[in-house]
């Protein structure tokens, strides 16, 4: 996982790599927090290869904490992950975009 600078003009992008399970959630957070206070975040997922349920609470967790009006916006998510979003109704919390 790796904090980058900008994909759209002021906004910090984050590339997410690997799998994401219980055992990183506090990798997850320690990199949310570092953008906590931004008006919109950039989540490149197109890494991530796979994602479970209790993950997704990460960012739910990252969009509590960002302003009210912030976006967070999420990038090249598998079908699949895609998907976990939608079963979960997440999806409406987050801009995404997914792998076609």
């Amino acid at each position: 996982m790796k904090y980058f600078g900008n994909r759209r003009a002021g906004t910090p992008r984050i590339l997410l790599t690997g799998e994401f399970d219980l055992t990183r959630h506090a990798e997850l957070d320690a990199i949310f927090d570092g953008v906590k206070d931004e008006p919109s975040v950039d989540v490149d997922c197109s890494g991530v290869t796979f994602m479970t349920a209790s993950a997704l609470g990460r960012f739910v967790r990252l969009k509590k904490s960002l302003p009210a009006n912030a976006t967070v916006q999420l990038l090249g998510l598998r079908p699949e992950i895609f998907k976990l979003f939608g079963l979960t109704k997440l999806n409406s919390l987050f801009e995404m975009d997914s792998r076609a």
